[in-house]
């Protein structure tokens, strides 16, 4: 693990390095892991010392530590679920804003969620396989992600760059 000042001082040039007010910094170690609650929030202060404007203990994913961290660290800080996601922690939203926990982030739920869809899909086409009949218009939902993603932004940049072929 990265020695506690080191990882302080590029905190700090990265606050120094800053440009706009909107970029946030996060002051993140998985000392729950490698070392102990102790080091992580220890590592955690030092972190919120340096400049970071929220502290990510990653690990921590039990309701007591993570008011233990609040307790001691105060907010504003982050939460990445753990396995299970949010549904696993025995928490809300709604508690965690109040320990002071300003940004959270679950990968887990998502995934979990499309694991199920693909399966559902992908059991649904074996069924009709070669039936040439679609059970959804998936067109609406398409439109909608491509929209969400911001398809034509993306496109213009990579006409705009993309080199011509040659004749």
């Amino acid at each position: 693990m990265i020695p506690i000042e080191l990882m302080a001082a590029k905190v700090e040039e990265t606050v120094a390095a800053r440009r706009s007010p909107e970029f946030l910094i996060v002051g993140r170690t998985n000392a729950m892991r490698a070392s102990d609650m102790d080091d992580a929030l220890r590592r955690g202060e030092a972190y919120r010392r340096a400049g970071a404007d929220l502290v990510l203990l990653s690990m921590a994913n039990r309701p007591e530590q993570l008011r233990a961290i609040a307790e001691r660290l105060g907010g504003p800080l982050m939460y990445l679920a753990g396995r299970g996601g949010l549904a696993g922690l025995g928490m809300s939203l709604k508690e965690l804003g109040g320990l002071g926990y300003k940004i959270v982030a679950d990968p887990s739920t998502p995934l979990l969620a499309a694991f199920v869809a693909w399966k559902k899909v992908y059991a649904e086409l074996a069924q009709d396989f070669g039936g040439g009949q679609a059970k959804v218009d998936w067109s609406p939902v398409e439109h909608e992600m491509l929209g969400l993603i911001g398809i034509e932004k993306l496109l213009a940049v990579e006409r705009a760059t993309v080199e011509k072929g040659r004749a």
